[in-house]
């Protein structure tokens, strides 16, 4: 079993094969069983499915779809790894405009991640749909902080007037393999004046050490109007 504290450096021996529910053990000869105590196996229920709590997108540009989603763990002992989300634009009549798939890396025991970035091919779609995926699971545990805390975030407008960045700093709370983790994606999430995410952007930074802080800078064009927004940081 994982646990809190080493969760993060035990992934990154971990294999990423989905959850099984047996363990193995050493034979004492061909055709024998060895001498152990008996116990009743497990009875461990099927993972619950990953849950999109909320997402939005606008059409920025060109006809390109900027979005971003939540994506939760409702289960309390397993992770799930590798999690894809697939975003499908449709037209006024149903027919799909574009599909994409984005994968994440990891989506912890009762946690929420946010992400956003670009879909698309160019031709705006009507409406824009998402759906979770099955990932791997694997057991885990809740950690006890954040990875990352995520501070000094800033809006501010270029002297051109058509773009917009979000800065700020991040800073690790645990020691990461950075062979591993190399990097962490930085997420801003938008909100319109109903609380409505209506759009989403990510850039990348190096992994900081424990207790360290990187800077980030997510450069945006086209911004929709909105009233708020928000950073978001997670291991990649």
């Amino acid at each position: 079993m994982i646990t809190r504290r080493t969760f993060l450096a035990a992934m990154a021996t971990a294999s990423l094969a989905p959850l099984v529910g047996c363990s193995g053990g050493q034979q004492a000869g061909s055709g024998q069983q060895s001498s152990g105590e008996s116990k009743e196996v497990e009875n461990r229920s099927e993972p619950k499915p990953l849950e999109i709590t909320e997402s939005g997108w606008s059409v920025v540009g060109d006809g390109w779809v900027y979005y971003g989603f939540a994506l939760k763990n409702p289960n309390k002992d397993v992770e799930a790894q590798m999690p894809t989300v697939t975003i499908t634009g449709k037209a006024e009549d149903g027919s799909i405009v574009f599909s994409d798939k984005q994968t994440l890396f990891v989506v912890l025991p009762g946690e929420t991640v946010h992400y956003g970035f670009q879909a698309g091919n160019g031709t705006a779609p009507a409406t824009v749909e998402f759906k979770a995926n099955e990932p791997s699971w694997v057991d885990s545990q809740t950690l006890d902080e954040d990875v990352f805390t995520v501070s000094n975030t800033a809006e501010v407008p270029d002297s051109y007037g058509g773009g917009v960045s979000y800065t700020g700093e991040l800073t690790a709370n645990y020691d990461l393999d950075k062979k591993q983790y190399s990097q962490v994606a930085v997420s801003v999430i938008a909100r319109d004046a109903s609380g409505a995410i209506n759009y989403g952007n990510t850039t990348f930074v190096d992994t900081p050490s424990n207790g360290e802080s990187e800077p980030f800078e997510i450069s945006c064009f086209n911004m929709p109007e909105h009233s708020s927004f928000e950073v978001y940081a997670q291991v990649w």
